[in-house]
């Protein structure tokens, strides 16, 4: 799972140019496996979204994933 991060990570890394302002895109992801993390749809939901928050707080702490 972190080398699929990784690559959607650094796909959104290039500034770009739009109606003359540079810009920089950003994402958080979270991830859930089934039946390691979960075992349920609902389940599956509450834990990527914990997983996204957890890695969204990393990141603007200085700890990027």
């Amino acid at each position: 799972m972190k080398s699929i991060y990784q690559r959607f990570e650094h796909s959104l890394e290039p500034e770009f140019e739009f109606e003359g302002c540079s810009l920089t895109l950003s994402a958080s992801i979270g991830w859930a496996l089934y039946p390691d993390n979960a075992h349920t749809l609902n389940e599956l939901l509450d834990k990527a979204d914990a997983h996204m928050y957890k890695n969204k707080n990393a990141y603007y702490m200085g700890a990027h994933i």
